[in-house]
């Protein structure tokens, strides 16, 4: 990740207290992944297969992401600038890095028919999977087209921090899928993650309006659309005839 130095329009300069959001942000993005894929790794009672190489290194760019988040993050509240962005150079490479795994695994697990750490069901019809299988592929699209735009926009700070912010949002429904199917109180229930995927999308506008009485345009317009691409690929490109064709292909 990357930023400009402090320049932008002071009307988005946060000098109180709130302005530690963004590594508290990713602090909880980080326990969010630790608690939704931590229980199923240390208790292999309900696996369905051993972790694969490529599911290992899966995971170990996500952390090391997530893990970068907060140190960005960090390096900007206590001004470290000249670090922050050469960091921001380097962690480009591993963005790439992390959007091929993250296709790999999960084309992976298109083919495979199952989810290995069997939190999200047993095997499923080949139907119930393609549509399954848009999600992480939709989920680490989004991540790509967001760090790249993030890194495009790193001189203008306000959009920049927004950008890398909302990156990091559009993987967490892997994670939410998988706190809910882990814990047998939830049960799978779809409201359930309707409500998290919609409380994930609003934090930067919650805070904005905290901080500032107003909405920046990005924490709005990217927070809905996020929102309704998800909601959208769920009821109707999931199930849709098209789609199930294409995961047939990469399947093959």
């Amino acid at each position: 990740m990357n930023e400009a130095s402090p320049s932008q329009p002071r009307s988005w300069v946060d000098r109180t207290p709130t302005r530690w959001f963004y590594f508290l942000a990713a602090v909880m993005f980080l326990i969010i992944a630790a608690g939704s894929f931590g229980p199923s790794a240390a208790d292999r009672s309900h696996a369905l297969a051993p972790f694969t190489w490529l599911i290992i290194a899966h995971a170990i760019s996500v952390v090391l992401w997530l893990i970068l988040l907060i140190v960005q993050t960090f390096l900007i509240q206590t001004r470290s600038f000249l670090l922050h962005r050469q960091l921001g150079k380097a962690s480009m490479l591993l963005a790439a890095i992390l959007v091929v795994l993250g296709y790999a695994a999960a084309i992976a697990m298109l083919r495979r028919g199952f989810d290995i750490s069997g939190d999200l069901g047993g095997r499923m019809t080949p139907a119930k999977e393609a549509a399954g299988f848009l999600f992480p592929m939709l989920d680490i699209t989004e991540f790509g087209l967001l760090v790249a735009a993030g890194y495009f926009a790193r001189r203008r700070a306000a959009a920049h921090k927004r950008l890398m912010l909302f990156a990091t949002v559009a993987m967490l429904p892997a994670p939410f899928a998988h706190l809910v199917g882990h814990n047998p109180m939830l049960g799978a229930n779809p409201a359930i993650m309707l409500v998290l995927l919609l409380a994930s999308v609003l934090i930067s506008a919650v805070y904005d309006l905290i901080r500032f009485r107003r909405i920046h345009p990005l924490s709005l317009w990217l927070g809905l659309g996020l929102f309704v691409v998800d909601l959208l690929s769920a009821t109707v490109v999931g199930p849709s005839a098209a789609w199930q064709a294409i995961a047939a292909f990469l399947a093959a």
